[in-house]
């Protein structure tokens, strides 16, 4: 009886010990900074950050550990905000380098890690991307099937100028470009089969045009653009499986915009009625995820799709896009499964409702829509 009791107070006073360092390493006016979580909190039309933790401990877990016969399937883990996470395209997650700073989605929320370092923010964002890379591809990055799988591709996205062809562009007062008469014509060989149905412009290395649910590589040149001689098809997901799932031989897309860094496209598809967006990884020809067009739990179908800014295609983590019903434009956050963030509220011109088809972006605000025989010009409120 007398062990068990000096025992106990032996278990006490350790705890206690421990709680008092704790305390007293949090009172230290130089302790070293820690993750700080953020939650975006809704309120009204608007919304604002609010601090959830000053010393967040974000990591990473396989949860097929335990299974020998199965991939890893690797998921993030934050205490502090209890989230507990695939890590795969449903993170929709933004990174800023510059601020050492990820914003992501995850339990029907937006959350922001902050870390203290560069050398810290770099080592998250390493193996969260080396983990969404292989749930979503079913192998890891640096691996031999990721050689394999590439291709032709590898040359076109994973050269030693890759990186240049993605940075800012600089504009010069007297670019270098051959005069109106030393421009020659470059014939592209005809091909048989189905015809050109759309050109998706690049403003990178490549252009694409869309034959059914083939898409030709071209190659953007001083003159204009040149055939790659590559072409490809996407591989649709496999309906009850992973993402990145081999699904049946053919997708036919509708629209399509080039995103994140013209590495991705997102595209609507007639035969799902328009009402889903389609991620596509264009290096691996894979659709990686599918997106619902939802409000209130209906699906709307889009006619039409566009950027909502110019250079948005350019930019790596753009999750907004317009979006035109027979109706009503809207403004889309695919961060959020809850569906639309604006509906446009006013239009200018005779357009009726039921028989808006197609739209353009003209400028920052406002937006050109068309209907049978009308021309509108939209803004969102």
């Amino acid at each position: 009886m007398g062990n068990t009791t000096s025992e106990l107070q032996q278990a006490t006073d350790d705890v206690q010990q421990e709680i008092e360092h704790e305390a007293a390493a949090a009172a230290q006016p130089d302790a070293a900074p820690g993750i700080k979580l953020y939650q975006f909190v809704k309120a009204g039309a608007s919304g604002r950050w609010e601090q959830i933790s000053a010393r967040a401990c974000p990591g990473f877990y396989d949860a097929n550990q335990d299974a020998r016969s199965k991939e890893p399937d690797f998921w993030l883990e934050v205490d502090a905000g209890d989230i507990d996470t695939r890590a795969d395209d449903s993170l929709s997650y933004v990174a800023d380098p510059a601020a050492r700073r990820v914003t992501f989605a995850a339990n029907e929320g937006l959350w922001a890690l902050k870390f203290p370092t560069a050398e810290s923010y770099r080592a998250f964002m390493t193996e969260l991307e080396d983990d969404v890379f292989h749930n979503t591809y079913g192998f890891g990055r640096d691996s031999a099937k990721a050689d394999k799988e590439l291709g032709d591709f590898k040359n076109i996205f994973f050269n030693a100028d890759a990186s240049a062809a993605a940075a800012p562009m600089e504009i010069s007062a007297t670019p270098d470009r051959p005069a109106r008469g030393e421009m020659k014509e470059r014939a592209t060989p005809a091909k048989a089969g189905t015809p050109i149905e759309g050109m998706i412009i690049g403003a990178n290395t490549n252009t694409y045009l869309r034959r059914g649910a083939t898409f030709d590589v071209m190659r953007n040149v001083e003159a204009g653009v040149e055939d790659s001689g590559i072409e490809f098809s996407f591989t649709p997901l496999k309906r009850g499986g992973p993402p990145g799932s081999p699904g049946t031989p053919s997708f036919t897309p509708g629209k399509v915009l080039l995103a994140n860094g013209e590495t991705r496209m997102n595209m609507l598809s007639p035969a799902h009625d328009n009402t889903k967006l389609f991620h596509a990884d264009v290096e691996y020809q894979k659709i990686v995820s599918e997106w619902t067009f939802q409000k209130d739990t209906v699906d709307i179908p889009q006619a039409d799709i566009a950027h909502d800014h110019k250079a948005a295609q350019l930019e790596d983590g753009t999750n907004t896009l317009l979006g035109l019903d027979s109706n009503r434009l809207c403004k889309w956050d695919m961060r959020d499964p809850r569906g639309v963030v604006q509906v446009g509220g006013r239009a200018s011109g005779a357009c009726r409702p039921g028989q808006l088809q197609a739209l353009n972006g003209v400028a920052v605000q406002h937006t050109a829509s068309a209907s049978h025989a009308e021309i509108c010009c939209m803004a969102l409120c």
